[in-house]
């Protein structure tokens, strides 16, 4: 048999509720400099430059809802589209990401709704997205001659730490969809990702840092806080192109706002949009609602620029700071973190009530090390058996007692597959690997002591 070779390229996918890139890192130039990673540089905004490693999550499909154009160019595009008045032709997505993690019930059937009502399957709206990411990508190796054959990549994909498993499986499905081989693919969390890149940085470049402190040491401990990034509302539906322009100007100016900075932040606005709609909507110009507001001594417009007090814009992230805070308090006055040293910030059916009681296989709050196992056991309950189907379920009760609590809430189901029946009723040791980024299992007939093939079904 052929030896498997190694990947010669691992290729990460950021897919991200606003803005999404990739990077990837060759095997080669890593083994001598492992920070020596690949990105597009600077994604084509159009108009007004903007440089930047990532482009918008936007997708934009024709009326057979086949991919048209994704980020930059979908934006662009549907701007051109909505003055032309032709937007029933076209299907237009955009920060969608985030119905993984509000989705209660995430299904491989479920739909997406665009910017107008028009549904199309959630499955094809990521898988597209996912696959215009992964060409862009090609198409770069491809011209730079690498030679290098697909089978050669190894992809990452990286979704939220609080996302359920459920949602985890649907994104697999969907970079599946998109063409990458499933063999071929990982799925990282973002902040273990960028806790893996932070210890390969030297420690001087870790601002704040202890003197001494070094976060490769065995049994060092520190928070990672993945921080995000701040949202805008839109202007008005019908004036898309306004909006993208002071939606890339505020991704621009809040780059240069820090904590020291004491001056005035200047603004460049879609000022005859603006003062447009002050005038339908407030019956007043943009400078008299400006002037009449509480921010009338700290804002002021300037032809086309709004030239903004440093602490206004500061307070626009208090409440997203204030929460970030409180949460990490609540987190570090938890025993197993109660010696965190170091945080990193960086820019997830029965009858019958008697028949419902939850099982547990892992407590809430539990401290988990990799890949830890938990075993539980089953058994058959008819002859010639073909199969076993264990309902999941997952509980924000540390005690929960049953399945229809209202803190309970249905993950999905693991089957384990009998591929040879027998009459005998047989014991099964299930085991179930947690720690990991996502949840595994094997199973066991006890009798034989033979694998049992086992698998999880979460959408």
């Amino acid at each position: 048999m052929q030896k498997k070779r190694d990947h010669l390229l691992v290729a990460a996918i950021d897919f991200g509720t606003t803005y999404s890139g990739y990077a990837f890192s060759m095997r080669h130039e890593f083994k001598t400099d492992p920070l020596k990673i690949h990105a597009n540089q600077a994604w084509n905004s159009g108009g007004r430059a903007l440089l930047s490693l990532k482009t918008p999550t936007c997708l934009l499909l024709n009326d057979k809802k086949e991919l048209d154009s994704f980020g930059y160019e979908a934006e662009n595009k549907y701007a051109d589209i909505v003055m032309d008045d032709e937007q029933d032709n076209y299907y237009y997505f955009h920060r969608f990401k985030m119905n993984l993690h509000n989705n209660k019930k995430i299904t491989s059937h479920m739909v997406l709704e665009d910017i107008r009502g028009k549904s199309v399957p959630a499955i094809e709206v990521f898988g597209l997205s996912i696959k215009a990411l992964v060409t862009h990508l090609t198409d770069i190796l491809d011209k730079q001659g690498t030679g290098m054959d697909k089978s050669e990549i190894q992809w990452v994909l990286t979704v939220p730490a609080i996302w359920t498993d459920a949602a985890k499986q649907f994104m697999r499905k969907s970079a599946v969809k998109a063409g990458i081989p499933e063999k071929s693919l990982k799925i990282a969390l973002e902040p273990e990702a960028a806790s893996i890149f932070c210890q390969y940085l030297p420690t001087k470049k870790l601002h704040g840092a202890d003197e001494g402190f070094t976060m490769t040491e065995p049994g060092a401990k520190y928070m990672v806080v993945d921080l995000g990034g701040p949202l805008m509302k839109k202007i008005k539906d019908d004036d898309p192109s306004a909006y993208l322009d002071l939606f890339r100007e505020f991704e621009t100016v809040k780059r240069t706002i820090t904590p020291e900075k004491d001056s005035k932040v200047n603004i460049t606005i879609p000022y005859a949009s603006l003062d447009t709609h002050c005038n339908n909507i407030l019956g007043e110009n943009l400078a008299d609602v400006l002037g009449s507001s509480p921010y009338s001594k700290q804002i002021a417009v300037r032809g086309d620029k709004m030239r903004v007090d440093a602490d206004v814009m500061k307070a626009l992230f208090k409440p997203t700071i204030d929460n970030i805070i409180s949460l990490m308090k609540e987190i570090l006055q938890n025993k197993a973190a109660s010696d965190v040293s170091q945080l990193l910030l960086v820019a997830d059916v029965f009858p019958q009530k008697c028949e419902k009681i939850f099982n547990k296989i892992v407590e809430k709050d539990q401290e988990i090390s990799l890949g830890q196992k938990f075993t539980t056991g089953h058994l058959t309950v008819v002859p010639m058996q073909k199969e076993m189907k264990l309902q999941i379920y997952v509980s924000t009760n540390k005690t929960p007692m049953y399945t229809d609590e209202t803190s309970s809430t249905y993950l999905g189901s693991a089957t384990i597959t009998f591929l040879v029946p027998t009459e005998d009723l047989r014991n099964v040791k299930a085991e179930y690997i947690f720690g990991n980024t996502e949840i595994s299992m094997k199973a066991v007939d006890e009798k034989t002591g033979t694998n049992i093939t086992a698998s999880f079904d979460l959408i």
